[in-house]
Protein backbone atom coordinates (compact mmCIF):
# COMPACT_ATOMS: atom_id res chain seq x y z
CA UNK A 1 0.00 0.00 0.00
CA UNK A 2 1.28 3.45 -0.93
CA UNK A 3 2.33 5.78 1.82
CA UNK A 4 0.40 9.05 2.10
CA UNK A 5 2.18 12.35 2.71
CA UNK A 6 0.91 15.70 3.87
CA UNK A 7 1.54 18.91 1.89
CA UNK A 8 4.02 20.09 4.53
CA UNK A 9 6.03 16.86 4.23
CA UNK A 10 6.15 17.08 0.44
CA UNK A 11 7.39 20.68 0.57
CA UNK A 12 10.03 20.00 3.23
CA UNK A 13 8.65 22.60 5.60
CA UNK A 14 8.49 25.46 3.08
CA UNK A 15 5.51 27.84 3.06
CA UNK A 16 2.64 26.70 0.82
CA UNK A 17 0.48 29.33 -0.87
CA UNK A 18 -3.03 28.12 -1.59
CA UNK A 19 -3.76 30.30 -4.59
CA UNK A 20 -6.27 27.82 -6.02
CA UNK A 21 -8.79 28.67 -3.33
CA UNK A 22 -9.63 31.72 -5.45
CA UNK A 23 -10.22 29.79 -8.69
CA UNK A 24 -14.01 30.21 -8.75
CA UNK A 25 -13.75 33.93 -8.00
CA UNK A 26 -11.08 34.43 -10.65
CA UNK A 27 -13.09 32.47 -13.21
CA UNK A 28 -16.21 34.50 -12.43
CA UNK A 29 -14.44 37.86 -12.66
CA UNK A 30 -12.73 36.84 -15.91
CA UNK A 31 -16.07 35.79 -17.35
CA UNK A 32 -17.71 39.09 -16.35
CA UNK A 33 -14.86 41.09 -17.91
CA UNK A 34 -15.11 39.04 -21.10
CA UNK A 35 -18.86 39.62 -21.34
CA UNK A 36 -18.40 43.35 -20.62
CA UNK A 37 -15.76 43.61 -23.37
CA UNK A 38 -18.02 41.89 -25.90
CA UNK A 39 -20.95 44.16 -24.98
CA UNK A 40 -18.80 47.30 -25.26
CA UNK A 41 -17.50 46.20 -28.68
CA UNK A 42 -21.08 45.59 -29.80
CA UNK A 43 -22.36 48.93 -28.54
CA UNK A 44 -19.47 51.26 -29.40
CA UNK A 45 -17.88 49.33 -32.23
CA UNK A 46 -14.23 49.55 -33.15
CA UNK A 47 -12.25 52.75 -33.50
CA UNK A 48 -10.55 51.88 -36.77
CA UNK A 49 -7.44 53.86 -37.61
CA UNK A 50 -6.61 55.49 -40.91
CA UNK A 51 -4.74 52.38 -42.07
CA UNK A 52 -7.97 50.38 -42.02
CA UNK A 53 -10.47 52.99 -43.24
CA UNK A 54 -8.40 54.94 -45.72
CA UNK A 55 -8.14 58.71 -45.84
CA UNK A 56 -5.74 61.56 -46.45
CA UNK A 57 -2.47 62.40 -44.68
CA UNK A 58 -1.28 66.01 -44.95
CA UNK A 59 2.10 67.12 -43.58
CA UNK A 60 2.32 70.85 -42.85
CA UNK A 61 5.22 73.06 -41.74
CA UNK A 62 4.47 76.16 -39.64
CA UNK A 63 6.52 79.28 -38.93
CA UNK A 64 5.90 79.13 -35.17
CA UNK A 65 5.37 76.14 -32.88
CA UNK A 66 2.09 74.37 -33.56
CA UNK A 67 -0.98 74.88 -31.37
CA UNK A 68 -2.64 71.52 -32.00
CA UNK A 69 -5.83 72.14 -29.99
CA UNK A 70 -6.53 75.48 -31.69
CA UNK A 71 -6.04 73.96 -35.14
CA UNK A 72 -8.17 70.90 -34.33
CA UNK A 73 -11.04 73.11 -33.10
CA UNK A 74 -10.78 75.31 -36.21
CA UNK A 75 -10.87 72.30 -38.53
CA UNK A 76 -13.91 70.87 -36.74
CA UNK A 77 -15.72 74.22 -36.93
CA UNK A 78 -14.90 74.35 -40.66
CA UNK A 79 -16.77 71.07 -41.13
CA UNK A 80 -13.95 68.53 -41.24
CA UNK A 81 -15.04 65.41 -39.36
CA UNK A 82 -12.64 63.83 -36.87
CA UNK A 83 -9.37 65.49 -37.91
CA UNK A 84 -6.40 63.85 -36.20
CA UNK A 85 -3.49 66.23 -35.65
CA UNK A 86 -0.11 65.39 -34.17
CA UNK A 87 3.37 66.83 -34.06
CA UNK A 88 6.12 64.99 -35.86
CA UNK A 89 9.75 65.91 -36.17
CA UNK A 90 10.02 69.42 -34.74
CA UNK A 91 7.35 71.46 -32.96
CA UNK A 92 6.82 73.37 -36.24
CA UNK A 93 5.74 70.27 -38.19
CA UNK A 94 2.29 68.71 -37.92
CA UNK A 95 0.57 65.77 -39.53
CA UNK A 96 -3.15 66.04 -40.26
CA UNK A 97 -5.02 62.80 -40.84
CA UNK A 98 -8.47 63.08 -42.34
CA UNK A 99 -10.90 60.17 -42.66
CA UNK A 100 -12.37 59.60 -46.12
CA UNK A 101 -15.33 61.83 -46.91
CA UNK A 102 -18.22 60.97 -49.18
CA UNK A 103 -17.52 62.21 -52.68
CA UNK A 104 -13.99 63.04 -51.57
CA UNK A 105 -12.34 65.77 -53.57
CA UNK A 106 -8.79 65.50 -54.82
CA UNK A 107 -5.99 65.49 -52.29
CA UNK A 108 -4.65 68.85 -53.48
CA UNK A 109 -8.05 70.50 -53.02
CA UNK A 110 -8.44 69.02 -49.54
CA UNK A 111 -4.89 70.06 -48.68
CA UNK A 112 -5.51 73.66 -49.73
CA UNK A 113 -8.76 73.76 -47.73
CA UNK A 114 -7.03 72.45 -44.60
CA UNK A 115 -4.10 74.81 -45.12
CA UNK A 116 -6.47 77.79 -45.44
CA UNK A 117 -8.23 76.92 -42.16
CA UNK A 118 -4.91 76.42 -40.34
CA UNK A 119 -3.49 79.71 -41.67
CA UNK A 120 -6.61 81.60 -40.55
CA UNK A 121 -6.74 79.97 -37.11
CA UNK A 122 -3.05 80.43 -36.26
CA UNK A 123 -2.30 83.73 -38.07
CA UNK A 124 0.81 82.32 -39.69
CA UNK A 125 1.96 81.25 -43.11
CA UNK A 126 1.98 77.44 -43.22
CA UNK A 127 3.22 75.31 -46.12
CA UNK A 128 2.16 71.84 -47.22
CA UNK A 129 5.09 69.40 -47.39
CA UNK A 130 3.24 66.29 -48.51
CA UNK A 131 -0.28 65.09 -49.29
CA UNK A 132 -0.95 61.39 -49.53
CA UNK A 133 -4.09 59.30 -49.88
CA UNK A 134 -4.01 56.07 -47.87
CA UNK A 135 -6.37 53.44 -49.19
CA UNK A 136 -8.16 50.86 -47.08
CA UNK A 137 -6.27 48.12 -48.94
CA UNK A 138 -3.41 48.68 -46.49
CA UNK A 139 -5.83 47.73 -43.72
CA UNK A 140 -6.96 44.66 -45.61
CA UNK A 141 -3.33 43.57 -45.94
CA UNK A 142 -2.73 44.11 -42.22
CA UNK A 143 -5.87 42.18 -41.28
CA UNK A 144 -4.92 39.31 -43.61
CA UNK A 145 -1.36 39.16 -42.28
CA UNK A 146 -2.59 39.26 -38.68
CA UNK A 147 -5.05 36.45 -39.36
CA UNK A 148 -2.33 34.39 -41.02
CA UNK A 149 -0.12 34.88 -37.95
CA UNK A 150 -2.86 33.69 -35.60
CA UNK A 151 -3.61 30.69 -37.83
CA UNK A 152 0.08 29.79 -38.02
CA UNK A 153 0.59 30.00 -34.28
CA UNK A 154 -2.54 27.91 -33.67
CA UNK A 155 -1.15 25.26 -36.02
CA UNK A 156 2.36 25.26 -34.53
CA UNK A 157 1.46 25.42 -30.82
CA UNK A 158 0.08 21.85 -30.46
CA UNK A 159 3.17 20.42 -32.16
CA UNK A 160 5.56 22.38 -29.94
CA UNK A 161 3.51 21.52 -26.87
CA UNK A 162 3.54 17.81 -27.64
CA UNK A 163 7.15 17.60 -28.81
CA UNK A 164 9.17 20.25 -26.93
CA UNK A 165 12.52 21.25 -28.36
Amino acid sequence: MAQEYTVEQLNHGRKVYDFMRWDYWAFGISGLLLIAAIVIMGVRGFNWGLDFTGGTVIEITLEKPAEIDVMRDALQKAGFEEPMLQNFGSSHDIMVRMPPAEGETGGQVLGSQVLKVINESTNQNAAVKRIEFVGPSVGADLAQTGGDGVDGSAAVYPRVRRFPL
